[in-house]
């Protein structure tokens, strides 16, 4: 009896143990995009979010955020255009 259920802690073990690593490395991609947004709200508008698998989730938004700063990115250049234009 006590070599079954010594077995059975052992197994529940091994399975905790894999199933904390591959829930861990499936989130590693998401950590990523949520640096990189932190940075891109603090000012770093140069930075754009490391491109995953577009098949995903994570890989589409990483897609549209680094598509919306470029927008961002494109809107200000010409903003500074315009009032570098006017004060001239």
């Amino acid at each position: 009896v006590y070599t079954q259920v010594g077995i059975g802690v052992a197994v529940l073990l091994v399975l905790g143990i894999a199933g904390y690593a591959v829930v861990h490395r499936s989130l590693r991609p998401l950590a990523e995009v949520e640096q990189t947004a932190a940075a891109i709200a603090a000012g770093q508008l140069d930075r754009r979010v490391p491109e995953r698998d577009p098949r995903t989730e994570v890989g589409r938004l990483s897609l549209a955020l680094n598509g919306m700063l470029a927008q961002i990115q494109q809107a200000m250049a010409s903003s500074e255009s315009s009032a570098e234009q006017a004060r001239t």
